[in-house]
C-alpha cells in the first residue's frame, strides 16, 4: 500500500498519515508494521500519527474523507466540515 502512494506519486500530495492499530496481532506487529511504514516511506518528511483509534477495530473514530484536519500533539482536530 504504501509503495503504490509513492510510485504513484500521491504521497507529494499528503501532509501528514495516520495510522490506525492493527487488530489481532502479536506483541513485534506493530514494531515490524511501523518499520515497514518507515522504511517505505525512507526520505519522507510527512508526520506520522501512529495508533490512532481507528480502522477495522472496535469503536473506531472517523475522519471523513476529504476532511481538512491538522495533528498538534498527537491530537487530531477537523478544521473544515466535508457536509455542509
Amino acid at each position: 500500500m504504501w509503495h503504490m502512494l509513492i510510485l504513484n506519486k500521491n504521497i507529494e500530495k499528503l501532509n501528514g498519515i495516520i495510522v490506525g492499530p492493527l487488530a489481532r496481532v502479536e506483541t513485534d506487529g506493530d514494531e515490524i508494521y511501523r518499520n515497514s511504514i518507515l522504511k517505505a516511506l525512507d526520505g519522507s518528511k510527512i508526520p506520522i500519527l501512529y495508533n490512532f483509534h481507528t480502522g477495522h477495530i472496535n469503536n473506531p473514530l472517523t475522519i471523513p474523507v476529504g476532511a481538512k484536519a491538522k495533528i498538534e500533539n498527537g491530537k487530531v482536530f477537523i478544521t473544515q466540515p466535508v457536509v455542509q
